[in-house]
């Protein structure tokens, strides 16, 4: 089941926001997403290859074969960008299972205009072993679809998919952690433990009781 969560993170980079592109290349990394946002919303496959790197395009016509482009969110919007070397990443809004959610994406300067990276894209969303990752969900969605056929529709992809990549939360889940003789407190045995630890404490009834035997019993 978690291999299957990167089913559409992986749809969603490659065919990652298209559009109908114009004649000319995409003069920043803002327009070569908004170039890629309209693609997405007309389903244009072709036109949304030409704003793929070279090095992009084996893994996109893989995946564009299998008709991911209708199931992928049609909202993407842009929110900002950074510049880290000679590539830009910028940061997309976007609804996935009714929720907001923020991709990053990787562009670079490439035949005179910016395109999107996607194996640096899902190397940064994924870690270093993405391929491995990449291949083994593709084989996973492959068995899936020969099982499934026709039944296996956006709604289901959707429902599989989860967790982060390029896409994560818009305010991540935080864990608190509470601290460790906080969550012994809570517990018999850490009261247990605590009182061992701590020494104790002779109330002022105890104290003269004490100081009476020893004035009955000097030395």
């Amino acid at each position: 089941m978690a291999h299957r969560s990167f089913l559409l993170r992986i749809g969603i980079t490659l065919l990652s926001l298209g559009a109908a592109l114009p004649a000319h290349a995409a003069a920043t990394p803002q327009d070569a997403f908004n170039q890629l946002t309209r693609c997405v919303q007309t389903e244009d496959v072709q036109t949304c290859r030409t704003v793929q790197t070279s090095d992009s395009l084996p893994l996109y016509d893989r995946f564009a074969s299998y008709g991911l482009l209708r199931c992928l969110p049609k909202d993407a919007t842009y929110v900002s960008q950074e510049a880290e070397g000679n590539a830009v990443v910028v940061r997309a809004r976007v609804t996935q299972n009714e929720k907001p959610r923020i991709m990053r994406l990787v562009f670079t300067q490439e035949a005179g205009g910016w395109k999107l990276d996607t194996p640096e894209s899902l190397r940064r969303g994924m870690g270093e072993n993405w391929q491995k990752q990449v291949n083994m969900t593709e084989q996973l969605y492959l068995m899936m679809r020969t099982q499934m056929g026709g039944q296996l529709n956006c709604a289901m992809i959707h429902a599989l998919a989860g967790g982060k990549g390029t896409v994560e939360r818009e305010i991540p889940c935080e864990r608190h952690h509470q601290p460790e003789a906080a969550s012994q407190s809570q517990s018999p045995r850490g009261e247990r433990e605590k009182s061992r630890r701590e020494p104790r404490q002779i109330r002022p009834h105890q104290s003269r009781e004490a100081e009476g035997k020893t004035a009955r019993h000097p030395g």
